[in-house]
């Protein structure tokens, strides 16, 4: 497996996810700061700091603004009254890995069991995923208390899943 996890040490938040021999920061959405946009990143940037880590993961340098600003051409300005729109959606995220040119795919409200079966067949082929942690209504999800994007980046050795959490919240 060609994949190192660097940890922080605070909360388990990693610092750096490395594939294939591309190197990664895990974007933390709250902390950003750059471009006109950045309020967006930082209250509702899970998906696109996502998008952005599976990009660069696979060759394709981009950063969370530069990937929203991306959806801002691919698709004009999202509608400021609603949250969940193409940028934020699971077919939002899939349009725009397809676009990049990036091996990854996006889970979102689907059967339980079947999604589970897929990521781990999806990781074991060497693929990314993106996941709404969430999709379910769980409250007592470990990413975060709502509807929230992680990236799962490669298996241990030991069948646990590396995740990429823009969150804050740490993971179990």
């Amino acid at each position: 497996m060609d994949t190192s996890f660097c940890l922080t040490g605070r909360k388990l938040i990693p610092a750096t996810v490395t594939k294939g021999g591309f190197t990664t920061p895990v974007w933390q959405q709250a902390l950003w700061k750059k471009g006109a946009f950045a309020r967006k990143i930082r209250h509702n940037g899970c998906g696109h700091c996502c998008t952005a880590m599976a990009a660069t993961l696979m060759g394709k340098k981009i950063d969370p603004y530069e990937e929203y600003m991306l959806c801002r051409t691919l698709w004009g300005a999202p509608d400021e009254a609603r949250e969940q729109d193409h940028f934020l959606s699971v077919g939002g995220i899939a349009q725009v890995l397809n676009h990049l040119g990036v091996k990854a795919h996006c889970f979102g409200a689907e059967n339980k069991e079947q999604s589970s079966h897929h990521i781990v067949e999806q990781l074991q082929e060497g693929k990314l995923v993106i996941l709404m942690a969430d999709p379910f209504g769980e409250k007592n999800a470990c990413f975060s208390t709502g509807y929230h994007y992680v990236l799962l980046a490669d298996l241990t050795d030991d069948g646990k899943i590396l995740v990429a959490n823009s969150s804050k919240k740490g993971f179990t």
